[in-house]
């Protein structure tokens, strides 16, 4: 959704270039082929990357979940998938399927009725998701920050109204908005999650354990800190 393409352009040679020999057009077509076969793969990636995203519907709110409970509200609610499948930067995955099958994310919710028919969700996000090291270029992943550790302020947060008479998504102070009509029975909250993870979760650089020292800590890197740094 938020990758940037960078497209590069070769002129065709022409048939009727005389300067040329027969050898030099003949590479110089391949070398444009092979550019624009790449340009073809790059384009075939991104777009296999945003089916991918479309159709992983992993966070499904379902009303019928919170017809005739016995407990009061709010009701926690918690859902988890692999964390390669929520794609939180486009083409990163895992390099290794034992790796995403040992990893996940977790979202917990707090569900509470609004209205006849509406709901407030109060979730977080926590696990891992998958990034590239800027330093190296690995894919990795990185743990999002617990919501029970010391920085539990930095947890990647949302909230959701579940609105029954709106027409159209919208937001509304710190919540995002989705019509939820009573004739709908489920939503997909997938989207919602994985933006939420890549504006308040995935910081501008992020570095892999080897680059970073292996001390654990996924901390940013940039050639300004490097330069500074130096004697």
């Amino acid at each position: 959704m938020f990758a940037m393409r960078a497209s590069s352009r070769l002129t065709m040679p022409s048939v009727f270039d005389v300067s040329a020999t027969h050898q030099t057009r003949t590479r110089q077509t391949r070398l444009w082929l092979a550019v624009q076969q790449g340009a073809g793969d790059d384009d075939a990636n991104a777009r296999k990357g945003r089916r991918r995203e479309r159709n992983a519907q992993l966070i499904m709110f379902r009303r019928g979940a919170y017809k005739n409970l016995d407990e009061k509200a709010p009701w926690l609610t918690t859902w988890s998938a692999a964390s390669e499948k929520l794609n939180v930067v486009e083409g990163v995955y895992a390099s290794d399927a034992q790796a995403a099958l040992n990893r996940k994310f977790i979202v917990e919710a707090y569900v509470e009725p609004a209205g006849a028919s509406g709901f407030f969700i109060d979730g977080i996000v926590t696990g891992d998701v998958f990034v590239k090291c800027a330093c190296c270029g690995a894919n990795y992943a990185m743990a999002l920050p617990d919501a029970s550790d010391d920085d539990a302020d930095d947890a990647v947060r949302f909230l959701a109204f579940l609105d029954a008479d709106a027409k159209e998504e919208s937001t509304s102070g710190d919540y995002d908005v989705f019509p939820f009509s009573r004739s709908i029975e489920e939503l997909d909250l997938t989207p919602l999650v994985r933006d939420s993870v890549r504006a308040f979760g995935i910081p501008p650089e992020t570095v892999c354990a080897e680059c970073d020292g292996g001390d654990g800590n996924f901390a940013t890197w940039s050639i300004d800190d490097a330069v500074n740094a130096a004697p």
